[in-house]
């Protein structure tokens, strides 16, 4: 360190101290100079003569407000913007102030209160402030959780249908005045982005909407095995984040990830800094992926895309950025998803089981067993007069209908109008046919005493029921609703049991034989064929007695 002498740098103190208040910057940069130093150097050596910089004037307190409930008539005026949507423009405040007063949301003595006053009072009290801190969060390791979105696009639309293909072309902007002739029909992106890897998947859809059809599509091939080697990601993930839009609140979407036990978690629509990891791929894939891709072409206008021809650059783009270093790690986005065998690996799923999807109505089965549904009619086979829920497949367009009293399952067919000599009725009704074998057993029933209904009932004795034995097996199974060959609970299985056998069984038997019917699927030719076993045991242990 240069050594300075301690007398000039004295007289520099002396004549900086003495000068006035408009001369002291001009003074002190003088003796900076002449001793060969920077300026804050000798403001630091100053400190050895007893110079003390000056410190920061704390804020002064806020004074007691001479306006009576200011506080209040501002928070009043806070509550009439929140009335406001997301996003929307916000009118000045005199107006706003204006309209509270009209609408006795302010008193009439606020009208002498200036705007400004209010504007004031408002910051102060940070009331339109709504963009607080953003949190984030990162899952600690991979298929812990999901961000789940949809998109569409910005420069692609439908041209024409061509074979049953969308055939799409590029527009250079997003503000067309004229109709399209495919005007509701839309190129869609169904993406997901690992939370933990950032590992994203993304494909192409053109629907009307957000489609619950083509999001259960979507699930299906992103949690099963690829034909693309190149694609890794596969199984299912403990929850799915999403906004709150259609596809949260649909029931197909919920009541099927409830079934194979993946957790749906919502966040409120406009707030896109929650699921920021797959907004982001979004506006990435509308500049690196669309405007990149397309636009940047000599013919752009006069290019057309199959949706196939799309969908395969979409999974090249994708690949290419999955096979990428990952924003805050040493490894790539490939890398670190593998690092989910160190948890145990991944949890497959059937792929049959999507196709148990199902989106469920309310509907009156007329006299004629038809009902309509979208605009066409449906037959029900062996039901009339009664109210249904309708279970229509995702995948498959399968569909059954659910007796609500009886919860009996029937299949349904369209209906069509049958000809002259197609006429056909409906078996005889269970009532007719009761009565007419009535009549055939009062031909011949013998003449004897007829038992009464309040007469003592023999005891069944707990020895004659039949132990069978338990058989146990670890499955796991989705169960599938669209099934008619299947009971739908266990309780309608006991009750159709108890009907066949004729009598009860001990708590003990028939927690066996619960498990059986359990095992099997709750099938019902199973808990026939079961029951009918069990009657003919009890009867001839009956007639050995």
């Amino acid at each position: 360190m240069r050594e300075i002498d301690n007398i000039m740098l004295a007289s520099a103190y002396n004549e900086w101290t003495a000068a006035p208040h408009s001369q002291k910057s001009f003074t002190a940069q003088k003796w900076a100079d002449t001793l060969s130093i920077s300026l804050m150097t000798l403001y630091r050596r100053f400190k050895t003569f007893g110079f003390k910089p000056a410190q920061r004037k704390e804020r002064a307190s806020k004074g007691i407000p001479r306006i009576p409930n200011l506080d209040q008539y501002a928070r009043s005026l806070s509550h009439m913007y929140a009335f406001l949507p997301r996003g929307a423009r916000k009118p000045p405040l005199r107006l706003v102030v204006e309209k509270a007063l009209v609408n006795g949301i302010l008193p009439p003595e606020a009208s002498e209160i200036h705007p400004a006053t209010f504007a004031r009072v408002l910051r102060q009290m940070q009331l339109l402030d709504e963009d607080g801190r953003v949190l984030r969060f990162e899952a600690r390791r991979p298929m812990e959780q999901v961000q789940y979105d949809v998109s569409g696009s910005e420069y692609l639309y439908v041209h024409r249908i061509e074979n049953g293909e969308p055939v799409l072309r590029i527009r250079g902007t997003k503000k067309y005045k004229n109709k399209d002739r495919y005007e509701n029909m839309r190129l869609w992106y169904h993406g997901l982005v690992d939370d933990c890897s950032r590992y994203w998947l993304a494909k192409a859809f053109v629907s009307a909407g957000e489609s619950s059809a083509d999001a259960l599509t979507f699930s299906k091939w992103a949690f099963s095995m690829k034909s693309d080697e190149r694609i890794i990601f596969r199984g299912l993930p403990a929850r799915i984040y999403m906004d709150n839009g259609p596809l949260a609140r649909a029931q197909v979407t919920t009541e099927f990830f409830n079934r194979i036990g993946v957790e749906i978690k919502t966040h409120e629509p406009g707030s896109p800094e929650d699921t920021g990891k797959i907004e982001i791929k979004w506006r990435q894939l509308w500049t690196n992926f669309e405007s990149l891709e397309f636009l940047i072409d000599p013919n752009w206008e006069s290019r057309e895309y199959t949706l196939s021809e799309i969908t395969e650059r979409l999974i090249n783009y994708t690949v290419r950025l999955n096979r990428a270093m990952h924003p805050t790690r040493a490894a790539t986005k490939e890398e670190i998803w593998l690092s989910i065998i160190q948890d145990g690996g991944v949890v497959d799923i059937d792929e049959s089981a999507f196709d148990t999807a199902f989106k469920r109505s309310r509907r009156h089965v007329e006299a004629d067993g038809t009902f309509s549904l979208d605009n066409t009619t449906y037959f029900v086979k062996g039901l009339y007069n009664s109210w249904v829920y309708v279970y229509e497949g995702i995948a498959g367009g399968h569909m059954i209908a659910e007796d609500i009293q009886t919860h009996r399952r029937y299949a349904v067919t369209p209906y069509s109008m049958p000809g002259l000599d197609e006429i056909r009725t409906d078996n005889a009704l269970p009532g007719k046919t009761a009565r007419k074998e009535a009549r055939e057993y009062k031909k011949t029933y013998r003449i004897q005493p007829f038992k009464g209904l309040y007469e003592k009932d023999a005891q069944v004795r707990d020895e004659n029921v039949s132990v069978f034995p338990v058989r146990s097996r670890e499955e796991r199974q989705v169960e599938n609703p669209l099934d008619i060959t299947a009971y739908p609970s266990l309780a309608e299985a006991r009750d159709e049991f108890f009907e066949i056998v004729g009598s009860s069984v001990s708590g003990d038997d028939w927690g066996d034989i619960s498990r059986l019917i359990i095992e099997n699927g709750l099938k019902r030719q199973f808990v026939v064929d079961l029951a009918l076993e069990i009657r003919g045991e009890m009867e001839r242990q009956t007639l050995s007695i």
